[in-house]
């Protein structure tokens, strides 16, 4: 969204074009951040959560913690649209059959936790799918992370061309395994930031 600097009070005094102007570009932004607005209330009501968050049995917030979440998917025809939506605390990737779909969440207030929602037919196919998620646990606070528990929510609606669909829930029947391949004890930089990157690809 622009800004309007109005420094020269000459140009709207005694002039109606600018002023015009003024108006009709305060009536596009208007108009752009109510359909923005509606545009985020129609999504939020369409999800209807009924997942679970998902967590390894261990510690519920254990310090720069990865942890993999999968689930085997048996689609029994071609997909004509499917729908993936999901988020973590703190962080995640989420991956379809190896390919890396997606990133997130957007920082949020834990109270409104942020989601992304993704169009995935194109990377789905009939048979055996695997949908896959790299969940990434800071354990503690930064300048853009307020702390939480650790987790993972996941909620997807595939419709076939034959009519029939299928709806994925993130719940106990996805497999979860903690991953030593990061070193949980890497330094950070300051404490409004993460943690440094270290991975030992041999213990992946």
């Amino acid at each position: 969204m622009g800004r309007i600097k109005l420094t020269d009070a000459q140009n709207l005094v005694g002039t109606k074009r600018p002023l015009h102007r003024l108006t009709m570009l305060i009536m596009v932004l208007v108009l752009l951040l109510s359909s923005s607005l509606a545009q985020a209330e129609r999504q939020k009501e369409t999800i209807r959560w009924q997942a679970n968050w998902i967590w390894y049995k261990g510690q519920s917030s254990p310090r720069n913690f990865y942890l993999y979440a999968r689930k085997e998917v048996e689609i029994p025809a071609p997909v004509e649209r499917a729908e993936f939506n999901c988020t973590a605390d703190s962080r995640y990737q989420l991956f379809i059959n190896g390919r890396l779909i997606g990133r997130g969440p957007a920082r949020s207030d834990p109270r409104w936790q942020s989601y992304d929602t993704y169009e995935v037919s194109s990377h789905l196919h009939p048979g055996k799918n695997v949908i896959a998620a790299l969940v990434h646990h800071y354990g503690v606070g930064t300048a853009s992370y307020i702390p939480g528990r650790g987790g993972f929510l996941f909620q997807g609606e595939i419709m076939c061309v034959n009519g029939s669909g299928l709806t994925i829930l993130s719940d106990d029947t996805w497999w979860v395994l903690p991953s030593n391949a990061w070193h949980k004890d890497a330094p950070r930089l300051n404490g409004s930031l993460g943690f440094q990157e270290i991975y030992d690809a041999r213990l992946a």
